[in-house]
């Protein structure tokens, strides 16, 4: 659709009645307002020496301004092309020459940034899909940088021009101008459209025209500050974890925004605080935990930019280590922009380690998650559970899941089996946001309405699932339960325990009188059984014959054993074991059944959901997942389940023997030397509690406690000690040897009694502990004795991975020659070069060696034995992996490189014939070059681009005989219909080649150059 600038077609009529609409504003105009000098908008006379210093003075921002400097040098960059065609390379371009004005007064630049700003405004045509609105938001924002960096450049004639053009694109964007359409709380009105594009707009024309500040701050502070600082204090976003580092990217821009110019915090300090939920979330194999809609299930998960944003701001070490660890390096060449507004290399990187391993979530978004460790790698021995409890639910992308738990240990074992193909499709409505694709309770009832949605028997959507307009709307009608007690122990930083128990009674409706869920994760100090996971349940339901089932979602179909259920992790090399047991109901009043798997059918009672073919992105694996339904066969109105999985490698044999207890006022279990009880109440038990302890040196928890003190008394002589119960846990921790005891709410009056110890030094030892460099080949571990990671290139201890592979190796001081099968490998010490099959390949730095100790680059030895590689330096690990299926048909890599590395998504996941994983990066000239090792015939390129039924990919591919001499064979764009699970051509006149290179420019949506999979296709 065409934009047609200033809208000089309208009357007079319409222009007044304009006018005086955009003077009827909703609230008061706010306390703070910008002040009078310009530049006011993230760059401010206050922070431009600092920003100076960190060029002069830092690697990274230097590079980042260098990319900067070159941008705004390439003048033709800057002016829209004769297509018209909406571009985020011109904005990046006007943006680069605005900032190169505002820094070191280039008025040229400064000049030409406002003259074709008003010119991109004049010509420009959108792009005619769903979400144009962010295209309209992103030329706004850089038409407001423009106006406030280049202000003393601006004529009164251009400065109207701008505003003109500001109001009537803004106009159109979906919250309208002025600015009072859509939610505050949740929706694309939290997105950029508010929280950084208008207020922008409004501070930069603010002397000129304070109504478009008046309107976005007005709103802002009167809804959308209120609404966040209610949620903040959970330390998580309600949007999940593709949502929600998105949206809090815009929250943190905000605060950014009024920070520099007011030096005004806007927001809690809570705020910083919102992504250690992703941080916790992460699992050893750098993949997360899933949380709303999201299509990241199994794999990384990108949150660098909210993160690069709030480490900064509130100078947090891990979350800036974190940052680090996912690319800032890359992000300084990609987004030069907001990474020399927003980073400041003073912050220092802390260490992970020193964070406790379990950390609770308070409502509104209650929760916990309780890891056994901070050790990366795919093999590490650090399980991830989470156990979410309940408070607020805010609709969009959240899911309705309150109670629900994960788990994670070399592998996923419970799961979420919902995907995210289609915000509001019938698989969108009626599976994946339900509480049937989580691992939560159901209570069925046939009869039961869920309005237009199928009844699922779960939890039902706050309001109808409409998004909320105002907090006020969703403390009256979003209320899905509450957190009554958590309790992490005995030591606060390496507990081993983590317990939490909460209401989720609302979030059913009238269907339920009463249900409680308690979830207790035990730490059990051993690297091949790490945890193990306790839920006990308590439903009671309005009508006795409503179905009252357990839920357990799982990628692999489990396996029934002797009142078992063993479920493997079902990736490639995943090596972590579940183990199910059952305790109550018993085993004559419960069924078991097991549905779904990859037939993507996606079952719900009486009727099928399947997702049908995704064209829009990949998809998770996990939608091919099995859900085991335990039901109470009993026709009654309470019923209890207690389930306890036992964390595991899949090379151990046996479980840990278990047995129920029973006593009259508690459920528990006995495992290992624990012992863990429940209350078979809703209340807080205030009775005395007599129990037997069978062994010396047992742990004991009790949950359910009143809040007080309370009497431990043994049977035999002894001391009675006085305990006490905080209302914030409602649990005790002792440590205690064979015999009978009594707990005795209050305190004895019999004698003299001792205060109980603490236990905070006991602590788990055998768990989380870092581990020696290792390669991991095929799933089996290898020891290595080093490995260099850099940036560019990771070297490792050769010898070893040879030996593992059955590799022949013959070394002297001056070579070494290797054979796998067919293939020969000669290295010769000190050369920039080695030979793999009697061609040479160029090397970044020469080899070198003395004695058995070899460091040869990964890559190499991936190419030559035709694996495929991954680095992972946080893990001190490296990994090869033999490729799927169907790969074989195209030649393979030797070496694979990219001008813009991105820790997220590496130049490898491009040829790692997995569809679900896709190499990313943002900016303009992104290389990524294969190497095959042989001059080959060719053809062309398979290329499967990532959304590639969504955008079109701009790109060249240039080949050449010997890496330095290249042509170029193809220059043109994707089709942008091609599903994304199917290559797509580029054909060119046959030619000889070694090398192959795509170089892109991003897409026709934004400058993310984003690929699945690239693969040379030979002339025969």
């Amino acid at each position: 659709m065409l934009f047609a600038g200033l809208l000089t077609t309208h009357g007079y009529a319409a222009e007044k009645a304009r006018k005086n609409k955009d003077q009827s504003f909703r609230y008061p105009m706010p306390a703070i307002t910008p002040p009078a000098h310009h530049p006011r908008l993230l760059i401010t006379p206050a922070f431009l020496p600092t920003l100076k210093e960190r060029i002069a003075s830092d690697e990274l921002c230097r590079e980042a301004w260098k990319t900067v400097c070159d941008g705004a040098a390439n003048i033709d960059k800057a002016t829209l092309s004769a297509d018209k065609q909406y571009s985020q390379h011109t904005l990046n371009a006007i943006t680069a020459q605005a900032m190169r004005y505002v820094v070191d007064g280039d008025a040229f630049m400064g000049n030409n940034a406002i003259t074709q700003m008003i010119d991109y405004f004049n010509r420009v045509q959108f792009p005619g899909r769903h979400d144009v609105t962010r295209d309209y938001g992103g030329t706004i924002f850089v038409a407001s940088l423009v106006y406030d960096w280049c202000y003393p450049l601006l004529s009164d004639t251009q400065k109207q021009e701008l505003i003109d053009h500001i109001k009537a694109l803004a106009s159109r964007m979906e919250i309208r101008y002025p600015p009072y359409r859509q939610g505050a709380v949740s929706g694309h009105a939290g997105e950029a459209q508010l929280l950084r594009d208008l207020l922008s707009a409004g501070i930069a024309v603010y002397d000129e025209d304070p109504s478009v500040y008046h309107h976005a701050a007005g709103r802002f502070f009167a809804e959308f500050v209120t609404a966040r600082n209610f949620f903040y204090p959970s330390h998580r976003h309600h949007q999940g974890i593709s949502y929600g580092p998105y949206r809090f990217h815009w929250e943190i821009y905000s605060a950014w925004i009024f920070k520099r110019m007011s030096d005004v915090d806007v927001y809690i300090p809570d705020q910083g605080k919102v992504p250690y939920h992703w941080l916790y979330a992460v699992c050893p194999n750098s993949s997360a935990l899933i949380d709303g809609d999201t299509n990241a299930g199994g794999k990384p998960n990108n949150i660098f930019d909210a993160l690069l944003q709030v480490a900064n701001y509130y100078k947090d070490p891990y979350l800036q280590a974190e940052s680090h660890r996912r690319g800032v390096k890359r992000f300084a060449r990609s987004n030069p922009l907001e990474f020399l507004l927003f980073y400041d290399p003073s912050v220092k990187q802390g260490d992970m380690t020193e964070l406790p391993t379990t950390k609770f979530f308070a409502e509104p978004l209650g929760g916990m998650i309780a890891r056994t460790g901070w050790t990366m790698g795919r093999d590490s021995d650090v399980a991830v559970i989470e156990m979410k409890g309940a408070g607020h639910h805010f609709n969009n992308h959240m899911h309705l899941d309150a109670g629900a738990f994960q788990i994670y240990y070399r592998g996923h074992l419970a799961i979420d089996t919902g995907a995210y193909p289609k915000y509001g499709t019938p698989f969108d409505w009626n599976f994946n946001k339900r509480s049937i694709s989580h691992n939560v309770m159901l209570a069925y009832d046939p009869d039961e309405s869920y309005g237009n949605r199928h009844n699922d028997g779960g939890q039902h959507f706050a309001g109808g699932g409409k998004e909320f307009s105002t907090l006020e709307q969703l403390q009256e009608h979003g209320k899905s339960g509450s957190v009554i007690s958590h309790a992490v122990g005995p030591n606060p930083l390496k507990p081993l325990y983590s317990y939490i128990r909460s209401d989720i009674t609302p979030a059913y409706g009238k269907k339920l009188k009463s249900y409680q869920r308690h979830a207790v994760t035990l730490n059990l100090d051993d690297p091949d059984r790490p945890a193990a996971l306790l839920v006990y349940d308590r439903m009671q339901t309005a009508k006795p014959q409503t179905r009252k089932i357990w839920l357990l979602q799982t990628l692999a179909k489990p396996t029934e054993r002797s009142e078992q259920l063993i479920v493997d992790a079902a990736l490639t090399n995943d090596t972590g074991r579940m183990v199910l047991q059952t305790l109550l109901p018993q085993a004559n009043q419960r069924t078991m059944r097991c549905v779904g798997g990859p037939d993507g059918q996606n079952p719900v009672f009486d009727k099928t959901f399947p997702i049908l073919i995704n064209k829009r992105g990949s998809l998770t694996p996990f939608n091919d997942g099995y859900r085991t339904e335990i039901e109470d066969t009993q026709k009654r109105d309470l019923s209890t389940f207690l389930n306890v999985m036992q964390i595991m490698d899949q090379s151990v044999a046996n479980v840990l023997p278990m047995t129920a207890i029973q006593h009259k006022d508690m459920d528990g279990v006995a495992i290992q030397q624990w012992q863990v009880y429940f209350p078979k109440s809703d209340q807080m038990l205030n009775k005395l509690i007599a129990f037997n302890v069978p062994t010396d040196g047992s742990k004991v928890l009790m949950t359910g406690l009143q809040a007080g003190q309370w009497t431990l008394q043994s049977k035999l002589a002894g001391m009675p000690m006085i305990c006490s119960v905080t209302d914030e846990s409602g649990a005790l921790y002792v440590q205690l040897d064979a015999g009978d005891y009594s707990l005795i709410p209050g305190v004895s009056q019999v004698g003299k009694a001792a205060k109980l110890h603490k236990y905070t030094d006991v602590i788990p030892v055998n768990t989380g502990a870092k581990q020696g460099p290792r390669a991991i080949i095929s799933g089996k571990r290898v020891s290595l004795k080093q490995i260099v990671f850099d940036d560019n290139l990771c070297l490792v201890d050769a010898l070893p991975i040879f030996k593992a592979m059955n590799i022949d190796v013959s070394i002297d001081s001056n070579q070494l020659t290797a054979t796998y099968g067919k293939s020969t490998l000669i290295c010769r010490n000190g050369k920039m070069n080695c030979m793999i099959d009697g061609q040479s390949m160029d090397l970044l730095q020469p080899t070198s060696w003395q004695g058995q100790s070899v460091l040869l680059p990964l890559d190499l030895i991936a190419g030559f034995t035709q694996h495929k590689p991954k680095s992972q330096p946080v893990g001190n690990a490296v990994y090869l992996d033999a490729y799927p299926a169907g790969r074989n048909v195209y030649p393979p890599y030797m070496q694979v490189r990219t001008s813009h590395p991105n820790a997220g998504h590496p130049a490898m996941d491009a040829v790692d014939g997995d569809l679900s994983t896709y190499f990313a990066s943002q900016g303009t000239d992104v290389q990524l070059a294969m190497d095959m090792g042989r001059v080959l015939d060719i053809k062309g390129m398979d290329i499967v681009w990532y959304k590639s039924f969504h955008r079109q990919a701009i790109f060249t591919i240039d080949i050449s005989v010997n890496g330095k001499t290249w042509k170029q064979v193809f220059d043109g764009q994707s089709s942008g219909n091609i599903p994304q699970d199917k290559p797509e051509f580029f054909g060119f006149d046959v030619a000889k080649a070694r090398y192959v290179r795509i170089i892109s420019n991003g897409n026709t949506q934004n400058n993310w150059n984003s690929i699945c999979e690239a693969m040379v296709v030979i002339a025969n």
